[in-house]
């Protein structure tokens, strides 16, 4: 094997996109279906890692989440995958939602 394939496929390696569990997302209407106890326990624990985070200064989070079943999945990771795996943003055009 050549110096110039081994360095290649070391960038193809090290360029490999892995998504990663990074968030934990709660759909609203399943939080309806706990217990007021339970939900008090949800509120509790969200307002401590808001003051925490908060603590640390870190902003506040806005995110995007798109479920497997909606067509646009697979197009979101695609850009996701794009970006990472290049460093360049794929050229779209994008609304605000304002």
């Amino acid at each position: 094997m050549t110096t110039s394939k081994i360095v290649i496929e070391r960038e193809t390696l090290k360029n490999k996109f892995q998504r990663e569990e990074r968030y934990l997302v709660i759909k609203t209407k399943d939080i309806a279906h706990l217990s007021d106890a339970d939900r008090q326990i949800l509120r509790h624990l969200l307002q401590r890692i808001h003051i925490i985070r908060t603590e640390r200064g870190a902003e506040p989070l806005h995110c995007v989440v798109v479920e497997d079943d909606w067509p646009e999945y697979g197009l979101v990771w695609g850009l996701i995958e794009y970006r990472m795996t290049t460093g360049k943003h794929a050229s779209i055009a994008h609304t605000t939602g304002d």
